[in-house]
């Protein structure tokens, strides 16, 4: 953010005291730069300003008279602009190397490479609370303090995020959320407040890890169905088939002798 101080004003009149005052309420409010008109009022910048602003460490310009206003307003929108396209650059390229991640290595391969992109730690647990991967492997041991706020997302009906401050580290905990069921969650860690790129590379990595978690969760239903359907056909005497099915799955049937407990209890809601 920057700020255009037009000749005059506060600052003719003004003290040492006040003026120190006033550019500190100009940096609190995130203001990066200062300019001011010299060449009507003022001849040159006055001193008082130049020493509060050298403390406050605030870019300070000297803007001639001469200097027409648009061609200020054309150049700071001109770096804006600048600013805005390189950061839909890196995001894209961001994308991209997750989605490759996620093709060749799996969730793992999404956690690290997130870790890497953000410059700090990421950490996948599941529905639990266990670390499924972290990276690097020291960000494990972030899981026992994350516990409580897991505790307090995975009752949450849609996906959720947190965002917290330990130990000097801005930390994201996100849940993960494929079919409306709390399948895992994804918590990140990084030096200072994470950018709207950081964040924006986060949510790829959030979307690309619910989908394999969702493609995970059908994968096990439909292994669960098969094993189903191969003990129905073993206890109805179709061996031929049961075998077949149990080859393309597993390699075989287990080697004999084969024992099967039947355990009693009441169905699961």
């Amino acid at each position: 953010v920057g700020i255009w101080l037009s000749p005059g004003t506060a600052v003719r009149k003004a003290g040492q005291a006040s003026v120190a005052a006033s550019v500190d309420r100009l940096v609190r409010a995130g203001v990066a730069g200062l300019g001011f008109g010299v060449g009507l009022t003022h001849a040159k910048v006055p001193g008082a300003l130049i020493e509060a602003a050298s403390a406050r460490e605030l870019l300070l310009l000297s803007v001639p008279q001469t200097t027409p206003f648009i061609a200020i307003g054309r150049v700071v929108w001109e770096a804006m602009a600048a600013d805005h396209n390189a950061e839909l650059t890196h995001t894209f390229q961001a994308q991209q190397e997750l989605t490759r991640a996620a093709i060749a290595a799996g969730p793992g391969g999404v956690v690290r490479r997130l870790a890497e992109r953000l410059g700090g730690w990421a950490v996948l647990l599941d529905a639990a609370g266990s670390v499924v991967h972290a990276y690097p492997a020291g960000a494990a041991r972030q899981a026992p303090w994350l516990a409580q706020e897991l505790e307090r997302l995975r009752d949450v009906a849609t996906p959720v995020s947190t965002t917290l401050s330990v130990d000097g580290d801005q930390i994201v905990v996100q849940s993960l959320r494929p079919e409306r069921r709390t399948r895992g969650f994804l918590a990140i860690g990084v030096p200072s407040r994470p950018t709207t790129e950081q964040r924006n590379v986060l949510n790829t990595a959030v979307s690309l890890l619910t989908l394999v978690l969702a493609q995970a969760s059908a994968l096990r239903t439909a292994e669960d169905h098969l094993r189903t359907a191969i003990f129905d056909l073993l206890v109805n005497g179709d061996l031929n088939r049961a075998e077949r099915l149990a080859t393309d799955m597993w390699g075989g049937l287990p080697a004999e002798p084969v024992r099967i407990a039947l355990v009693a209890g009441a169905t699961a809601a």
